[in-house]
């Protein structure tokens, strides 16, 4: 996919293709990030993470009509979005009650090993370095978390490219004139 070259027209202005425009991008990536936390809190976190990502790229496109939507700029925006459903888990992390759940992740862990040597090592690590792994849980679930918004965030792109193509005003009011042009010479021959 190549990136538009700027037209040079007076009094209209197209937007960089290959830039987002981090005025649009931020409320777009709050606003879809709030929601995918109420989804991802009461439903399923990878649902909710999901359509964090393309959320974001949905309300990016309502903010952001004239700019080009590549599946780069749908994964930051994804990120961000997954990002910002993190910070605000992190932050609740009380009300939410994540020890009990990462206490419940570690035992789920240990019963799904079928190996008993390797169930026995990890019960052993577990009690001797809690801390290290709970470290370890929390940074696998981040990347986790960022890896399925980023994804939403290129499907995102995806669907929005092929549902609602980009409007660019230069090139359609451009193309508009000359349509205008070519049957006015046809009315007059």
């Amino acid at each position: 996919m190549g990136i538009l070259r700027r037209v040079n027209l007076p009094g209209v202005k197209l937007a960089r293709t290959d830039k987002i425009d981090w005025w649009h991008a931020v409320p777009s990536a709050i606003l879809a990030a709030l929601i995918a936390t109420l989804i991802a809190v009461g439903f399923n976190p990878a649902v909710g993470l999901l359509l964090a990502g393309v959320l974001a790229v949905v309300f990016y496109r309502q903010r952001n009509r004239a700019g080009q939507i590549t599946r780069w700029i749908g994964a930051r925006l994804g990120a961000a979005s997954g990002a910002l459903v993190v910070g605000i888990i992190a932050t609740f992390r009380s009300k939410l009650n994540l020890p009990q759940l990462m206490q419940q992740a570690k035992q789920t862990a240990v019963e799904r090993t079928s190996d008993p040597v390797a169930r026995k090592t990890f019960q052993d690590f577990a009690s001797q370095h809690p801390h290290a792994l709970i470290t370890f849980m929390v940074i696998s679930m981040v990347v986790v978390f960022l890896v399925i918004a980023t994804v939403g965030g290129i499907l995102g792109a995806m669907l929005m490219n092929r549902w609602r193509p980009q409007i660019y005003a230069a090139a359609d009011h451009e193309k508009k004139l000359e349509q205008t042009e070519k049957s006015e010479r046809s009315d007059h021959d």
